[in-house]
């Protein structure tokens, strides 16, 4: 995130979880405000008005209803795939390290 961004959006699922720590504590000390996906869901315009990074980590069709509400809009988007969405990680050619995926 260093050099591209000044601040984020984590959203997420109950499964990632165990990302929190590493995003809040993120070694570039980029500001990151996290939101629950179900909770973005429920208002997401709250959440994108002024964001110009957003990281998910969620299911698939979380991940694809969230990047269709970016369409359009100066958002860039970082994945921190779950543990067993080894598709999205090669198809993305995401590292496994998770403090590489979120340098990524």
């Amino acid at each position: 995130m260093s050099g591209h961004v000044d601040s984020a959006l984590f959203v997420y699922s109950e499964g990632a979880q165990h990302y929190v720590d590493l995003v809040e504590s993120n070694p570039h000390n980029v500001p990151v405000t996290l939101v629950l996906v179900t909770d973005f869901r429920q208002n997401p315009e709250r959440y994108l008005k002024s964001v110009s990074h957003l990281v998910i980590s969620a299911q698939l069709d979380d991940i694809k209803e969230v990047m269709n509400l970016l369409i359009g809009r100066d958002i860039s988007i970082g994945l921190l795939p779950l543990s067993g969405q080894r598709t999205l990680s090669r198809c993305y050619a995401i590292p496994n390290n998770p403090d590489e995926m979120l340098s990524l």
